[in-house]
């Protein structure tokens, strides 16, 4: 019974980081296109810039990783660094 909670836990995790993975490289693109003065243009009205807007999503997803590892067993970043690879 053990096995099997764990083997689930080890396919949420993993499929966590993919998706972080694949999403930080839709990202990567998008910055990589962005034309320099727009990621710091001050948009009309109380909006944040491009960057802030970047910033905060990026800070959002690595918190929900950390904790969805976390709660799911694991202790480090490992699992992350292996999807890059």
């Amino acid at each position: 019974m053990t096995t099997r909670q764990y083997r689930v836990h080890t396919q949420l995790g993993r499929a966590a980081v993919q998706i972080f993975a694949a999403n930080d490289r839709m990202n990567q693109i998008l910055i990589e296109h962005l034309d320099p003065t727009a990621w710091r243009a001050k948009p009309p009205g109380k909006v944040r810039t491009i960057a802030a807007i970047f910033t905060h999503m990026h800070n959002v997803r690595s918190k929900w990783v950390r904790q969805l590892l976390f709660s799911t067993g694991y202790k480090s970043v490992d699992l992350i660094h292996s999807a890059w690879k």
